[in-house]
């Protein structure tokens, strides 16, 4: 019984740990304009899976996605309240594409080019141009 209670207890530990909430900054370049927003980071499995899901409002700028390598990955809105643009970066962190989404809406959307990056915001809050729009990360 000590050893489940032990391990059920790591397991706890493990998942808090993948959960805890990493904040960091962006610079957002689009032609002459520069503007500096903060972002959650989603930089494991885990956070990946639960993203912005069961939150009323996102609380900060947006999440961003960070992934091994670059793939066409699907966003769904399953148990997410807040309309958003999913915004796909390429591994030079160029836009590639915006696709806006409804809430609890449960069809699965991808980008047309690959993304190492994903940006998800709350809906029309960014003026991003696809091909011309360069996002920095700045920790």
């Amino acid at each position: 019984m000590l050893e489940i209670l032990i391990l059920v207890s790591f397991f706890i530990f493990l998942i808090l740990f993948a959960l805890k909430k990493r904040v960091i900054r962006l610079e957002i370049i689009s032609g002459s304009e520069k503007s500096i927003i903060k972002v959650e980071l989603a930089d494991n499995p885990l956070k990946r899976i639960i993203g912005l899901m069961f939150r009323k409002r996102i609380g900060s700028d947006g999440m961003l996605f960070v992934f091994d390598k670059p793939a066409r990955y699907g966003f769904w809105m399953l148990f997410t309240r807040i309309p958003l643009d999913i915004i796909f970066l390429s591994e030079d962190c160029i836009v590639n594409e915006v696709i806006s989404m409804e809430p609890l809406s449960l069809e699965q959307k991808s980008p047309i080019k690959l993304a190492k990056y994903v940006l998800e915001t709350e809906k029309g809050k960014l003026r991003v141009i696809p091909g011309k729009t360069k996002i920095i990360i700045k920790n």
